[in-house]
């Protein structure tokens, strides 16, 4: 995963603006939460978001 481009992407200025606001608003880091959303049950509300 190319977590530079898919800030910019995004509209982030830079990958550590990402990284900040998904932790704040999830807990985790963008990492943690796409493993989570691939293989944890208890993520499903996160599956709904994307």
């Amino acid at each position: 995963m190319n977590w530079t481009q898919l800030a910019l992407e995004a509209g982030y200025t830079d990958q550590a603006h990402f990284c900040r606001v998904t932790r704040r608003m999830t807990g985790l880091s963008p990492e943690a939460l796409r493993q989570g959303i691939l293989t944890g049950e208890g993520f499903w509300p996160y599956r709904l978001w994307l």
